[in-house]
């Protein structure tokens, strides 16, 4: 048989059987209840506020996000098309024409009888 200390109504602590248990019951009258009943519903309350507000921030989030990856995107188109035109041959004529080039006369081409190239030096 197990051994327990019990504590008495009374307050004391006996060494023996466990022979009552101490019960305190919680009464609850409608005005708790009625208390309970607000606070739950406070917290319930401040918990869908908070969600709802949290839901709008992101959607201006992203609402300002798409707007940033459109302007992106139509920056880069500009930039796609001035680079296509400033590699046109047009272009590259008039800015070798600036830079005082002439265009060839006769083109010669070095051939190499192996496949090691080097340059002799005296």
């Amino acid at each position: 048989m197990a051994r327990f200390l019990t504590l008495a109504a009374d307050g004391e602590i006996q060494r023996g059987k466990r022979k009552k248990t101490l019960r305190r019951k919680v009464k609850v009258g409608p005005v708790a209840l009625c208390f309970v009943t607000i606070l739950l519903l406070c917290l319930v309350s401040l918990f869908y506020l908070t969600q709802g507000n949290q839901v709008a921030t992101k959607g201006y989030e992203i609402k300002d996000l798409e707007n940033k990856l459109n302007n992106l995107k139509e920056e880069n188109r500009k930039l796609e098309l001035e680079a296509a035109g400033l590699q046109s041959v047009r272009n590259v004529e008039e800015g070798a024409k600036k830079l005082n080039m002439v265009p060839i006369e006769k083109m010669s081409y070095v051939t190499t009888s192996g496949t090691a190239v080097a340059l002799k030096r005296n």
